[in-house]
């Protein structure tokens, strides 16, 4: 057996007629006590006996006794102490912010609704400031959007660019050939260059002009083309066979 103190922590927040933050403490001391076990025990006595009581008799006779004994024995002392987090600020009030030392990066502990609380310097976050914030964080969203939109746009004058150039390609250079311009002004077309009626008729017939039945010449041979002629459209049609 030994005799020690010891400190049981029951720790409930609260305010007591102090400022700040202050917690009550339960404080446990044990001690030895003395103290009388009861047992029961015989009695020896002597008493008169006989007839007339003349002779003393030894009686015995069963009664309670006491011996004295040691035991620990605990007793309780209610302290008061700040709360985790808090320290005394010399005046016995509980109102400086204390976090442990956790604040890194040059953080100071400061209350913050009621909660110590590390306030970081610029550059660093984190519940102890251990974090280090990227500076180029923001300027990489913006250009990755600015990139994106960049693609996007260039993408679209491109396909633009390629769709007018078909259409206007498609005008320039017809499907039956390139149509050029009358060098009179007249407005009468030209054949093209080393068109042949003779072999292309399957490929250009619907591009012949319809003759009535009654100049269909006999002959359905056409004769041999050298050049391009032009027909002036105040000129009459030769139909006669050559």
């Amino acid at each position: 057996m030994f005799l020690g103190v010891f400190l049981l922590m029951r720790l409930t927040e609260g305010v007591t007629g102090l400022s700040g933050h202050v917690c009550k403490r339960e404080r446990a001391e044990t001690y030895m006590t003395s103290y009388n076990q009861a047992f029961l025990c015989q009695e020896r006595y002597t008493t008169s006996c006989g007839h007339l009581d003349w002779r003393r008799c030894t009686r015995y006779r069963v009664q309670t006794c006491y011996t004295p004994r040691e035991r620990y024995a605990i007793k309780y002392h209610v302290i008061e102490t700040c709360c985790p987090g808090w320290s005394d600020d010399g005046t016995g009030n509980c109102a400086i912010a204390n976090c442990g030392g956790a604040c890194q990066n040059e953080g100071t502990c400061s209350a913050v609704e009621g909660t110590p609380t590390c306030i970081c310097q610029d550059g660093y976050y984190g519940d102890s400031c251990q974090h280090e914030k990227n500076h180029w964080e923001g300027w990489q969203t913006v250009v990755a959007a600015s990139c994106g939109l960049l693609v996007v746009m260039v993408t679209a004058v491109t396909v633009y660019l390629y769709r007018r150039n078909r259409i206007k390609m498609k005008r320039i250079n017809p499907v039956h050939g390139v149509q050029s311009p009358s060098p009179s002004g007249s407005g009468v077309t030209a054949a093209p260059s080393g068109f042949n009626p003779v072999h292309n008729i399957a490929q250009y017939g619907a591009d012949f002009p319809r003759f009535p039945h009654h100049v269909i010449p006999a002959s359905r041979s056409f004769p041999h083309v050298s050049a391009p002629q032009r027909i002036h459209p105040s000129a009459p049609l030769d139909c006669s066979d050559s």
